[in-house]
């Protein structure tokens, strides 16, 4: 039956119904509507031609506050009404088979995460890198359609939802942003075992906790619309956005991890917010203490070195690359951590320095009081207690640092961002922190471990070198 003949059997059919409904209270624009739906006549909104395109891709603007752009497509479709492509969450190829046993960011089972992990009976042995975000490599829509596209925010998807107006039809829902611009998102479905499944998720970018990633979820029969999380194994489709000046996010001009903001999720009782730059960090208590337990990430106008120097400050890239910053923190000279203060050897400091308001640098005295609570469960394995992310240390003939039973087992999570010297070296081999205790005018304390000892050694060096910090809360 072609379109027209379909058109006029529906039309009579309607007329019927309605003559039989119309005093009923039925809605029976929903029934019209629907009984039209069921031979394939649509009758609802349509999706907008796009409004532009980057890299070869068209978008909408929506007119939505935050400026974010909606891809038409999803990732793998032609066109709006088509499903696309699945993925899990960090993913970047599709697979015929999605479980933990095949997802790649963990060792078989969901308490074996390797990466995206804020806690620590998630991680493969204690593992923690409180990364919450996608990196870019990991994000699909960056990886298949480049740099300025990328997988939406939880908070976008919140957006997307509360702003906007949602009308269902049998295949999907078109969306109509506060301008009047349209999309369409098809009910996709997802993807288990090797098995579609009828809930809906589109991934977004954003990790929840654990071993869940929040996603958008939309299922005809239940008329749902919410965002939620789960199992970040799951395949599921993707809507790429191109953000704007507005953004809760804005992708870099190169390809790198996307730095929180000062609103970000971070009310965790074990995170707190650097107020000068929105850097979110996780923190850890060890005996009286509770220190940082990432690398000190903050750049404020300190200028960015290339060289040494004996009286400037200057903050360096973990390896040359501005990419490792968000997961290894900066490395700095001695005059940059100090910020103009004097030296201390007191328990506490009392030397704020280059720390966030309420925090301060350690001196030696406090960094042999966090190596003696350690030395209480093995003596010859502070610097295994201390590390974390065995995947990141590099392996000798003669062992790892990561062999040790007790490897990553105290929260602190020390990665190996090397330093710099002159240049850059010992990048997935070593951690070099500062103290705030100077030896004489151009030597200063620093503690270290490396990939091929358990221990956590201590010295003197010249203060020009960059290396990480580690900052400490006031009591």
């Amino acid at each position: 039956m072609n379109k027209k003949s379909k058109i006029i059997t529906s039309v009579v059919s309607i007329v019927s119904v309605v003559s039989t409904l119309y005093f009923t209270g039925v809605d029976v624009g929903a029934v019209c509507k629907q009984m039209l739906n069921s031979v394939g006549i649509d009758l609802s909104g349509s999706a907008s031609d796009p409004t532009g395109d980057l890299n070869e891709h068209g978008y909408v603007d929506l007119g939505l506050p935050s400026g974010t752009r909606w891809a038409t497509c999803n990732i793998g479709a032609s066109e709006p009404k088509e499903d696309g492509e699945y993925f899990a969450w960090g993913e970047t190829k599709t697979k015929e088979t999605y479980s933990w046993e095949t997802y790649s960011y963990c060792n078989a089972k969901n308490d074996k995460i390797t990466k995206y992990c804020d806690k620590t009976s998630f991680g493969e042995r204690g593992f923690v890198d409180n990364i919450i975000f996608l990196e870019a490599d990991d994000d699909v829509a960056t990886a298949n359609w480049g740099v300025g596209w990328r997988m939406p925010t939880k908070e976008e998807f919140d957006e997307l939802r509360e702003l906007c107006e949602w009308e269902p039809n049998s295949d999907g829902c078109y969306i109509t942003g506060p301008n009047g611009n349209s999309i369409f998102l098809p009910y996709a479905g997802h993807r288990e075992e090797d098995e579609l499944e009828r809930g809906c998720y589109y991934w977004s970018c954003s990790l929840d906790s654990g071993d869940q990633a929040w996603y958008l979820e939309i299922d005809s029969n239940a008329d749902l619309c919410r965002v939620v999380s789960d199992d970040r194994y799951y395949g599921a489709t993707i809507r790429p956005v191109a953000p704007g000046d507005k953004s809760r996010l804005v992708p870099s001009a190169s390809v790198e991890a996307p730095m929180p903001v000062v609103d970000s999720d971070c009310s965790d009782s074990t995170r707190f917010i650097d107020s000068r730059d929105g850097n979110c960090y996780a923190t850890v208590t060890i005996g009286s203490q509770t220190w940082m337990a990432e690398n000190l990430r903050y750049e404020g106008d300190i200028p960015w070195g290339s060289i040494e120097s004996g009286s400037t400050a200057y903050r360096y890239y973990p390896d040359n690359n501005k990419a490792n910053v968000y997961k290894y923190g900066c490395l700095y000279n001695w005059w940059a951590i100090m910020d103009n203060a004097s030296s201390s050897k007191a328990n506490p400091s009392g030397v704020k320095g280059i720390c966030p308001e309420g925090w301060h640098l350690p001196s030696n005295a406090e960094w042999d009081q966090l190596k003696d609570v350690m030395r209480h469960n093995d003596n010859d394995a502070v610097g295994a207690q201390l590390a974390g992310n065995a995947d990141v240390w590099e392996r000798t003939q003669h062992g790892a640092i990561y062999d040790s039973p007790l490897f990553g087992t105290s929260g602190f999570m020390v990665l190996p961002a090397g330093y710099f010297d002159e240049e850059y070296n010992g990048f997935g081999a070593y951690a070099n922190f500062w103290s705030a205790t100077e030896s004489n005018s151009n030597y200063a304390y620093c503690y270290s471990i490396r990939h091929n000892s358990c221990g956590m050694g201590d010295s003197r060096t010249n203060k020009d070198e960059g290396f990480s910090v580690r900052c400490v809360k006031d009591k």
